[in-house]
């Protein structure tokens, strides 16, 4: 009698201990953790999905239509407005690493950056060489923010040759 009750004990740990772990069936993917009593995976900031198995960043990719502000060229206390398509794509094998690419005065501009958290990237330092202005610096204080379908984005540009005039665009556009 004793032996059969010392084994209902058992039983009833084994069923038990296995009902607070949720997660045996579960195989959360990138780094994620999992909530033994829920069951649920716990995803870092650049996976989303069921089991962490998909890229926020891919999400984010599309174009953008929206408006970009800026100083005006004759008066830097006025400014001025455009209408601009803004491109952003994944760039990179890192979970992280975003693109974006936009045409603004008949200049290409092509950027790498990188999500620092679920909705916010910064863009990396980089120089480019533009015909008639020479080399210019993208400064690595440029950032966004996803919102939805939304993104807005300020980017900061000094001319290596004129340093003293920096200039920024503020964009704000939806996909």
């Amino acid at each position: 009698m004793k032996r059969l009750f010392n084994l209902g004990i058992i039983a009833l740990l084994v069923v038990f201990s296995s009902a607070c772990n949720k997660c045996r069936k579960l195989d959360c993917k990138n780094e994620a953790t999992c909530e033994k009593r829920e069951g649920v995976c716990n995803c870092n900031f650049l996976y989303t999905g069921e089991l962490c198995e998909e890229e926020i960043r891919k999400s984010y990719v599309g174009t953008y239509d929206g408006v970009i502000s800026f100083p005006n060229p004759s008066n830097p206390f006025k400014t001025e407005e455009t209408d601009l398509p803004v491109n952003i794509f994944i760039q990179g094998s890192n979970a992280n690493g975003l693109g974006v690419n936009f045409t603004f005065l008949d200049t290409r501009y092509e950027l790498t950056g990188e999500l620092t958290a679920e909705d916010a990237f910064t863009f990396n330092a980089q120089k480019m060489t533009v015909d008639g202005f020479g080399d210019i610096t993208v400064l690595s204080t440029s950032n966004g923010t996803f919102n939805g379908n939304a993104l807005n984005a300020t980017i900061n540009i000094r001319l290596e040759d004129l340093p003293e005039f920096p200039l920024k665009l503020t964009f704000a556009g939806s996909k």
